[in-house]
């Protein structure tokens, strides 16, 4: 990979939120149209991995329609242009230095998702938690935690296999913070505490290690903190390094898969009341949010009552699916005492359908100021 081309999908990958699941860099041989067309369409089933969570989104009925029209999705295009590699490099001092492009594509997420859920194929919600990996890289005579800020191409392999996914992955810092609680004995000896102190800085709200061990094959044994599920788990071979790392990304984004993407289909009505939303900007804010969620249709303010608000949507998903989506904003949680004390519902209007009065009603509360 071109080295400019490579720096650039790691910084995208570093900073990689919902804007970005929708840009994808295609390196194109010239400027013409059909090599263009070409490109948007690789451009596009890139993106499309991204939103559905699945490595062969054309798997899915009608996916193929949407390749057809690459243009259609597309929100902008740009080019970029870097010097030729270095197999250029013995090229003549006089003869013009060949430039080697890149075609930038920003394709419109909000309607490609619309579309797959008219469809029926599963969504993955563009609100997605960042996912903190400790990854130990175990060669014969050391065992290395993977940073940021690492040169290791396994390290920057992680980075931008997670960015084809669409997978927010986060590699620690490894700084003297770092360094001075955590090490990879703590990981290979599963001292999760001490990996959730050290972890604590990084705000991310699901965290995991691996160990690789290098050789022939390449082992790999993975699991994600704070939970006994089998499925959440697991350990592999691999005949590379690279091949280890793609199974790696493809096992955590699985499971972020299995949590948040929704199917597409029949949806359901379902009411969302906020507690202690105190301005307008709060409730408009929070209404954009739910209406972003994979999933949901047809969001509107139901009813107001002092600082509670209660929204109404159509959901094609399980209320418990629902309420992980919700949660994932920070400011967004369960009240305490929502699971113990009944939810009190707004009176339906006059005019509303039956079933207005006996919709389910989720709690939650509204944490700190807009």
């Amino acid at each position: 990979m071109r080295p400019l081309l490579t720096a650039l999908l790691i910084v995208f990958c570093a900073t990689a939120g919902a804007a970005e699941l929708g840009r994808v860099l295609e390196p194109v041989p010239d400027r013409s149209a059909g090599e263009r067309e070409t490109a948007m369409v690789a451009a596009l089933e890139k993106v499309l991995v991204r939103l559905t969570g699945n490595a062969v989104p054309t798997r899915f009925d009608g996916v193929d329609g949407i390749l057809r029209q690459p243009s259609r999705w597309a929100r902008q295009y740009s080019y970029l242009e870097s010097p030729a590699d270095e197999a250029d490099a013995e090229a003549p001092a006089d003869s013009a230095p060949e430039e080697a492009l890149t075609l930038v594509v920003d394709f419109d997420t909000g309607a490609l998702t619309a579309r797959l859920e008219a469809l029926g194929a599963p969504v993955w919600s563009t609100q997605r938690p960042d996912v903190l990996l400790w990854a130990v890289l175990q060669r014969p005579a050391y065992g290395e935690l993977l940073s940021a800020r690492s040169e290791d191409v396994v390290a920057r392999d992680l980075l931008a296999q997670a960015d084809a996914r669409g997978l927010p992955l986060v590699l620690p810092q490894m700084d003297s913070t770092d360094l001075a609680q955590v090490s990879p004995a703590d990981i290979r000896g599963r001292f999760d505490r001490v990996i959730s102190r050290a972890s604590t800085r990084y705000e991310a709200p699901i965290r995991a290690t691996a160990i690789i061990y290098t050789g022939e094959p390449v082992q790999v044994r993975w699991r994600l903190l704070d939970t006994d599920a089998d499925d959440e788990a697991g350990e592999f071979s691999a005949s590379s390094e690279q091949e280890a790392v793609s199974a790696l990304v493809d096992a955590l984004t699985g499971v972020m898969v299995s949590r948040y993407a929704v199917a597409g289909g029949v949806a359901s009505a379902r009411t969302v009341r906020i507690d202690g939303i105190g301005t307008l900007d709060a409730w408009q804010g929070v209404q954009r949010y739910l209406a972003a969620l994979a999933g949901v249709r047809d969001v509107h303010m139901k009813a107001v009552d002092g600082k509670t608000v209660f929204f109404q949507m159509m959901f094609s998903g399980p209320a418990a699916q629902l309420e992980q989506l919700v949660s994932l904003n920070p400011r967004l949680q369960r009240c305490p005492d929502s699971a113990a004390a009944p939810v009190a519902q707004p009176q339906p209007a006059a005019d509303a359908p039956a079933e207005a009065a006996v919709t389910p009603v989720m709690a939650f509360c509204w944490q700190g100021q807009p």
